[in-house]
């Protein structure tokens, strides 16, 4: 089945995207709205390969750079890859923004000598990635992030 590509998408790209968004944008339209989002608590059912880490790298850059921004951002990724793949991804959105940025570095981030990667912006604020620095198996960062994620339910339902 041949699929027919907007003008914009290269006729060498090799994904294997069924479905292409009806003009030349960065985000899709969910992700758009992940991204414009200003809620302070917001829950999100997603699926894999879907690039919403990839739209949540950009609003963590978006946030961090902006002049009134005064907090750190701390990422949990279930593994230290997916560590590292976040942080560049943020990277290249900083880039983009024209947002100065140092180099992805290794930070301690306590007392007991742990470290996380960082990257921190020009403005001083950082962006730390930190679940494989928790000295936790992959598992245990996923049951720790569905506790966080029903305590967080728990809070939202009961404020009905």
């Amino acid at each position: 089945m041949k699929i027919d590509r907007p003008l914009f998408v290269a006729r060498d790209f090799s994904g294997k995207c069924k479905i292409f968004p009806e003009r030349n944008v960065m985000l899709l339209p969910f992700q758009q709205r992940w991204v414009t989002d200003g809620s302070r608590l917001k829950l999100a059912v997603k699926a894999r390969q879907i690039g919403f880490s990839w739209c949540t790298a950009y609003r963590v850059v978006r946030q961090k750079v902006r002049a009134r921004a005064r907090l750190d951002a701390w990422i949990a990724s279930r593994d230290e890859v997916q560590a590292q793949l976040f942080l560049q991804d943020a990277k290249r959105f900083a880039d983009i923004l024209n947002a100065a940025v140092a180099d992805l570095s290794q930070t301690v981030i306590d007392d007991d000598g742990h470290t996380a990667y960082t990257l921190r912006f020009a403005n001083g604020l950082r962006c730390t990635e930190i679940a494989r620095r928790l000295n936790k198996s992959d598992g245990a960062i996923r049951m720790l992030l569905a506790r966080a994620l029903n305590i967080l339910r728990d809070i939202y339902t009961s404020s009905k």
